[in-house]
């Protein structure tokens, strides 16, 4: 739905580490005619190399996926973040992590949307740490901005 409606010159990003997940994202994406979209079978961490995953297929515990910073692929496609740039996060309970690994892409204060997990206490932390402004519309979602927008 997203990529219907933004603009053309929007750049939208999937990061799906789990094999069966992506497989199945890259089947929707066909069915449904998307374009524009990039996807990465790859899991967005605080560092680069290997990590455990819970595994999306039912009755599965974890898998083992590649793990890369957000920072790193945004250099890696020389795409430049602004306050005009939404990024959503919904990593079931990763969300630190990942915003760890985008020191550098927080420093240009994009908007925020971050589903919250029991235990992510700390992400508004971190966020004030960049001093983001917070609102939350539900307690399992965190919306974050510069106020100065």
């Amino acid at each position: 739905m997203a990529s219907k409606l933004v603009k053309r010159e929007a750049v939208i990003m999937v990061f799906e580490p789990d094999p069966i997940a992506f497989a199945t994202l890259q089947a929707n994406l066909a069915i449904n005619n998307v374009v524009g979209v990039k996807s990465y079978q790859v899991a967005l961490s605080d560092r680069e190399g290997f990590i455990k995953i819970g595994k999306c297929s039912p009755g599965m515990n974890k898998v083992t996926a590649a793990a890369t910073r957000l920072d790193s692929i945004l250099k890696n496609e020389h795409l430049n973040v602004s306050r005009n740039t939404l990024i959503k996060i919904d990593v079931e309970g990763a969300a630190v992590s990942v915003l760890k690994g985008a020191t550098e892409t927080l420093k240009q204060k994009p908007k925020l949307v971050v589903e919250l997990h029991l235990g992510e206490e700390d992400v508004e932390d971190l966020l004030k740490n960049y001093n983001y402004t917070m609102e939350h519309p539900s307690k399992h979602f965190l919306i974050a901005y510069d106020k100065r927008c």
